[in-house]
């Protein structure tokens, strides 16, 4: 009567970050911020010039001047009768905010850049009640100061330098790929430059706080500063609970840096040079055994790329040239059976290309006694599901064509029958 299409999805299709641009590898990141950071007081010299961070929240939303959503990906809109219907029934937390952001690897230095989406208002019981774009609501942030040691900033500034006394990360992913988050692992080589990051970006609040030189200690973070740069060795945890431990030389990391779990295992081993990741990373499942062996040169993959499974068996390998897939490609599947088979030129799929897939009995048993019209395709062998695996064989050519993206088109050709 009906089907489960997410269901149909992970049993008929593996989504592959490697078809979908590396180079736009990106770490969503959900965090929640005190906004209650003004160093004056009603009625002291400067007042005048400080906007409350509850003063102006409570602007933003009274105006209606903001299309405010349901969800954070902007498609649910509320009308603002919806709005003021919120409003009303709901007390506004006028002290915290949800910023949602997005850590992406720029194109051309390679390294990690931070980028804020949207925001969201809370109620005081911490539920979501809207999310506004980022966006839209600078003109209003840029226009109105806080005050924060013998400074006035901007809202806007204050949000984009991450001068927060107190900031909450409640969702971190592992870095993906933009357009398509795929459900694997995939780009962790990238989350140890989120975590450097991140630590930067905690510091700078406590340089605000006064903070100049020396060394700053709390059960998050142990570093010295000098020049306001990072001078020495550091040890910090990270956001995702691992415990990080490096050498910085005048700002940027310098040999490598290791991160364990609360049980001392060792979970990440990456090589830096002058703040860059340079040859070998790794990173390694709570048994020890690794998950992926990556090379870089300047934070650019290169060399072959290897990924495990948690039992040591190999679920990919490919290879990286100065940044661009070139050479074999192949996926294994947990049983260390051959599913895809094929080669990268300049980054893009072409030549032979070969996949082999098995379902799952239930869902073969779908397929074998359904009497769909693409079940009897001519490109279809009738007893391609028999045992309820299939082989298809490709060849991809590339066309260039203005109509394409990057004005390339990849062509997959069946190369005989699926069977």
């Amino acid at each position: 009567m009906s089907y489960d299409f997410d269901y149909v999805k992970s049993q008929f299709y593996h989504n592959n970050y490697l078809f979908h641009e590396p180079f736009s590898w990106a770490k969503p990141v959900t965090r929640k911020l005190e906004m209650v950071a003004q160093g004056l007081k009603p009625g002291e010299p400067g007042w005048e010039g400080v906007v409350p961070f509850d003063t102006l929240l409570m602007e933003m939303i009274g105006r209606r001047e903001f299309q405010a959503f349901k969800w954070e990906d902007f498609v649910y809109r509320y009308s603002y009768e919806d709005q003021d219907s919120l409003i009303r029934v709901e007390k506004i937390d006028a002290k915290h905010l949800l910023v949602k952001e997005l850590w992406a690897r720029h194109m051309k230095t390679g390294d990690l850049e931070r980028h804020i989406s949207a925001v969201a208002i809370l109620n005081v019981e911490g539920k979501v009640l809207m999310w506004l774009p980022f966006e839209e609501i600078r003109y209003s942030l840029r226009n109105a100061n806080t005050f924060i040691d013998g400074d006035y900033f901007h809202y806007e500034d204050y949000l984009l330098n991450g001068l927060y006394p107190s900031s909450k990360i409640l969702k971190s992913g592992p870095t993906k790929c933009v357009e398509f988050f795929s459900d694997d692992n995939f780009g962790a080589e990238l989350d140890a430059l989120y975590e450097i990051e991140e630590l930067k970006m905690q510091s700078a609040w406590a340089r605000y706080k006064g903070l100049k030189k020396g060394s700053f200690k709390s059960k998050q973070m142990e570093f010295s500063e000098k020049n306001q740069l990072f001078e020495g060795s550091a040890s910090w945890r990270g956001s995702d609970g691992f415990r990080y431990e490096g050498n910085f030389v005048s700002g940027k990391l310098e040999g490598w840096l290791k991160a364990t779990d609360d049980d001392k295992n060792l979970r990440l081993q990456a090589q830096f040079k002058a703040g860059k990741l340079e040859g070998k990373t790794s990173t390694f499942f709570e048994n020890g055994l690794v998950q992926h062996d990556y090379r870089f040169v300047a934070n650019t993959p290169d060399s072959v790329q290897n990924v495990y499974y948690s039992d040591g068996q190999l679920r990919f390998t490919y290879n990286f040239k100065e940044g661009e897939m070139n050479g074999a490609y192949e996926r294994y599947t947990d049983k260390g059976k051959l599913a895809v088979k094929g080669k990268f030129e300049n980054g893009l799929i072409r030549g032979d290309w070969e996949i082999h897939h098995e379902f799952a009995r239930m869902f073969c048993l779908y397929f074998k006694e359904t009497d769909f019209q693409w079940t009897s395709n001519v490109n279809l062998d009738p007893s391609a599901f028999d045992d309820c695996t299939f082989d298809a064989y490709f060849k991809l050519e590339v066309v260039h064509n203005k109509g394409c993206p990057n004005g390339s088109c990849v062509i997959p050709r069946l190369d005989g029958m699926i069977r």
